[in-house]
């Protein structure tokens, strides 16, 4: 039997007390970290459509600490550990390597105030342990006999959650069990959810989709990092490792269609890694002290120092300031933020401005968020980043998390070789036959043409086959148990052009290398921008 895990993300919910909620959650990010017992979480959500009311319901084995994060942490995480295919053009034994460069490199893509409008507590059946404010969210942490009891509180507290939320939310109902409920203060509005984090005692870290699954969209993506000293894999999931060539074809943009429909072929409940190494991440330090910015005495003044400290470009900042310097209807935030001089009268508007209220309110709401976000980042040196796609139907299982020492790096770089083959050094590279050399040793035959363009069209049209190489179940030692491998028969699928025929085979490496290139991280031959153009636009499907 498993520890109890600690669950990081709930159900989504909104002005659905009666049915399906108003707005469905599109998507979640999740950045946990563990110190023995101490499991922390941080989390973002996405979602679609309006509201009016709103609600986030979280399980947790104990009573969390709740905090903002910042979105620095994604952006920083995401960006450094974002898959990067490097194209290179080799030419082996010909007699007229070529002269261009073919090397692409290519980037796809605190204290709290306890005013909380005055939760109703008579509620039989259910205990609020503790109520709180923070950044836009009115929140209270509650014990529950039962679903229906709690789903009578949340609904007299003016939280949207469903009917249904009852028989979701069962699965989570045992003693000690803890309920960390969020609704946006009044004043707020669905394109305030700002980014949380979640600190409490658990043996394990875990995602509640079940709760999710009440309002998540088809297909909904859910990528989860893991902070530690080791490679993090999924336990109660499955594993998939991703044909090699839709690194190649997809690689060069999104993965999202890739991951998803590797998912489906592994049965729906899986994950994918698209990095497992050392990040390195250093935030960005803020150049200006908040103590200059609470000096000045006019709103135009403030944002001119905001802008000389760089601050315009945390993000964050803005928020703040929509909610003390709102700019004139038809104004744009970036055009009146951006240029002070060019609205005074507007500016000179805000008599009643409090320099060291937004000064307090960015030290809360960004510069804090920023400070334990760092944190984090030094206390978890490898960072591991793993994808899934799941539909509601699909969420009957909570994933959970946990470290393997044994397992290989994943590193952020894939490096894809178009070789030129020929038979002996008077053979002209015209002539030549061409390969793929793909991750994993395997070898694509690919026809030989003076244009570029046939061979992306020809690869685009055979590469919707199996996306899931192999799928395995991984544990917290060794190299886990291969459930089914693809790799031995990956051929393409008929109909063939026979003079392409042929699998997709392995290929040892080195040989005679008539000219290998290497240089900048984009093409400079115009053929292999067309074949970059043309395998980037993957087909939907």
């Amino acid at each position: 039997m498993m520890a109890a895990p600690a669950w990081a993300c709930g159900g989504f919910f909104c002005d659905g007390t009666q049915g399906t909620p108003g707005v469905s959650q599109a998507g979640e990010i999740v950045v946990f970290g563990q110190d023995g017992e101490e499991v922390t979480a941080h989390i973002s959500i996405a979602y679609e459509g309006p509201a009016d009311e709103f609600a986030w319901v979280v399980p947790v084995p104990a009573e969390p600490t709740l905090e903002l994060s910042s979105q620095v942490l994604f952006d920083q995480l995401q960006a450094t550990t974002q898959h990067r295919v490097r194209l290179q053009q080799i030419v082996e034994g010909c007699a007229s390597p070529s002269a261009a460069d073919a090397d692409t490199d290519s980037d796809t893509d605190s204290d709290a105030d306890v005013d909380t409008d005055g939760f109703d507590t008579g509620i039989g059946g259910v205990t609020v342990v503790s109520e709180q404010q923070v950044g836009p969210y009115d929140s209270a942490v509650l014990l529950a006999e039962d679903g229906t009891a709690l789903v009578d509180w949340l609904q007299a507290n003016k939280y949207g959650v469903p009917d249904t939320f009852a028989d979701a939310v069962s699965p989570y109902l045992a003693p000690g069990m803890h309920f960390l409920a969020l609704r946006l203060s009044k004043g707020n509005d669905t394109g305030d959810l700002a980014p949380v984090s979640l600190s409490y005692t658990a043996r394990q870290m875990s995602i509640p989709l079940q709760l999710t699954a009440v309002a998540a969209t088809p297909d909904m993506p859910v990528t989860v990092y893991v902070l530690g000293e080791q490679r993090a894999v999924p336990l109660s999931y499955l594993h998939v490792q991703l044909n090699p060539v839709y690194w190649f074809v997809d690689g060069f943009g999104s993965m999202d269609d890739t991951i998803a429909g590797a998912v489906d072929e592994a049965g729906g409940r899986a994950f994918v890694t698209l990095y497992s190494d050392p990040h390195g991440i250093q935030l960005r330090a803020i150049t200006m002290p908040l103590q200059s910015l609470s000096e000045h005495a006019t709103a135009a003044d403030f944002v001119f120092g905001l802008q000389q400290g760089a601050w315009l470009a945390e993000p964050g900042v803005v928020g703040v300031l929509l909610d003390h310097l709102p700019p004139p209807e038809g104004i744009t935030p970036a055009y009146f933020y951006g240029c002070p001089k060019c609205f005074e009268e507007e500016y000179a508007a805000f008599v009643e401005f409090d320099a060291v209220a937004v000064t307090e309110d960015l030290r809360e709401r960004v510069v804090r968020p920023a400070t334990r976000a760092q944190r984090m980042l030094n206390g978890g040196p490898v960072a591991t980043r793993m994808q899934t796609a799941l539909s509601p139907e699909e969420m009957t299982v909570d994933p959970v998390f946990a470290f393997n020492p044994d397992l290989p790096r994943v590193a952020a770089d894939r490096s894809i070789l178009l070789s030129t083959r020929c038979l002996d050094d008077s053979q002209l590279i015209e002539d030549g036959p061409r390969y793929l050399l793909l991750p994993g040793g395997y070898e694509v035959p690919v026809p030989v043409s003076s244009d570029a363009i046939p061979i992306g069209s020809w690869l685009e049209e055979r590469v919707d086959y199996r996306r899931a190489m192999v799928v395995e179940q991984l544990s917290e030692t060794g190299e886990g148990s291969v459930l089914v491998d693809h790799s031995a028969d990956l051929v393409w699928p008929a109909p063939f052009d026979e003079t392409w025929v042929g699998p997709i085979g392995r290929y040892a490496g080195g040989g005679a290398c008539g000219g290998c290139q290497s240089g900048p991280a984009f093409p400079t031959g115009m053929s292999m921008l067309v074949l970059l153009g043309v395998l980037s636009r993957r087909r939907r499907g």
